[in-house]
């Protein structure tokens, strides 16, 4: 969709499998290579969606995300025990 910037499977406990830096860098250049990060906590979570955010709107986009939150209650392969 013109004007729009989809991020997608995005939640603080998937970002090693899907991390919103590396969406943002390969699919709209909105972050350099060298700034794609891990982001071990949902601080620096937070902070990468904040900069991602930022970027768009100076591109005039509006970001998107499609959250990934059923992994709030799967267990394997994620977690070693699924929670309660």
């Amino acid at each position: 969709m013109d004007g729009m910037c989809l991020l997608s499977e995005i939640s603080p406990l998937g970002a090693s499998h899907f991390n919103p830096l590396r969406q943002a860098a390969d699919w709209y250049g909105l972050v350099q290579a060298d700034e794609v990060r891990e982001l071990p906590d949902e601080q620096a979570f937070r902070d990468a969606i904040i900069q991602i955010s930022h970027r768009a709107t100076e591109r005039g986009l509006t970001l998107l995300i499609r959250d990934w939150s059923h992994l709030d209650w799967v267990g394997f392969p994620f977690v070693q025990t699924p929670p309660m």
